[in-house]
């Protein structure tokens, strides 16, 4: 329960932020994605009784949405430059998208209970698809970034590795406010 609550929190953190809008770094764009991803893979890894054709079934359809979703939520997202460095926001029309996620991934956990599939209704699955649905995102806002030629601040963990991958000089620096 205290997983789940914490879950909620996070996603409701991110709506909010998205919402507002904010100032991008490589870090921002690279750490929660990668930690979703890691402590999902390592929650479904240490999940007893193995991965069944359901779960595997479920787990990769969930994916597979969350994929789609992920990409959608990275193209529309306002993207522009403020004080030299990536400014990025969420409009209001996109909460669809959000809903989405959810209702989808609600669905799914539906039907793992319903075919026995525990590991596709465990959190480890959850924060998977979540992962997985950050990390296209991020993917896309950092490619649009990077076509549009938007500095990408690249102080911190992920921002070397970021910057290499988008072709930006690593070390840009990052505005003064909103960080």
């Amino acid at each position: 329960m205290l997983t789940a609550l914490v879950l909620v929190g996070v996603v409701v953190a991110m709506i909010v932020s998205q919402l507002k809008g904010t100032f991008i770094s490589a870090r921002r764009l690279v750490l929660l994605p990668v930690l979703l991803l890691v402590i999902g893979a390592a929650d479904v890894h240490g999940t007893k009784g193995g991965m069944h054709g359901a779960d595997l079934g479920l787990m990769v359809a969930s994916a597979a949405i969350a994929a789609v979703i992920g990409v959608a939520q990275g193209f529309s997202m306002r993207l522009e430059a403020r004080q030299g460095a990536l400014w990025a926001q969420m409009p209001v029309w996109t909460l669809w998208l959000w809903g989405a996620l959810i209702v989808s991934r609600l669905g799914f956990h539906v039907m793992a209970d319903a075919s026995g599939a525990i590991l596709a209704a465990s959190t480890g699955a959850v924060l998977l698809s979540l992962g997985i649905n950050r990390v296209l995102q991020s993917g896309v806002i950092g490619l649009r970034a990077a076509s549009k030629g938007i500095p990408l601040p690249t102080d911190g963990p992920g921002g070397r590795l970021l910057s290499g991958l988008v072709g930006q000089p690593a070390g840009v620096g990052r505005p003064n406010n909103r960080w």
